[in-house]
């Protein structure tokens, strides 16, 4: 249903960089987040949170992500923030599914 990529993807993105991405479906859906790629600095200087709607579901960097992230509820937010130097990446598609 759709792509989630760092700047420049699939190139390393540059220096200081900040990405959000909301991502809201139909009320009687849930949304499905793939993890594809995540190549990132330490998590102090880039990182890439994962929220549903307001909570945050986790924060991820480096090569540790899980495969997929599942939402609860129909909203999805995506920030990703680089503090550092150029050198990373990270790609996510995203799905949706029915409750039930």
């Amino acid at each position: 249903m759709g792509t989630l990529e760092s700047p420049y993807w699939p190139a390393m993105y540059s220096g200081k960089t900040s990405c959000l991405w909301n991502i809201t479906v139909a009320p009687s859906e849930r949304i499905n987040l793939y993890f594809v790629d995540l190549n990132t600095e330490n998590c102090h200087h880039s990182r890439v949170t994962v929220q549903d709607d307001k909570e945050v579901i986790g924060v991820y960097c480096r090569l540790q992500s899980p495969s997929v992230v599942h939402t609860a509820k129909n909203n999805l937010v995506v920030q990703f923030i680089n503090e550092g130097t150029p050198g990373g990446r990270f790609r996510m598609n995203y799905n949706t599914g029915k409750i039930g």
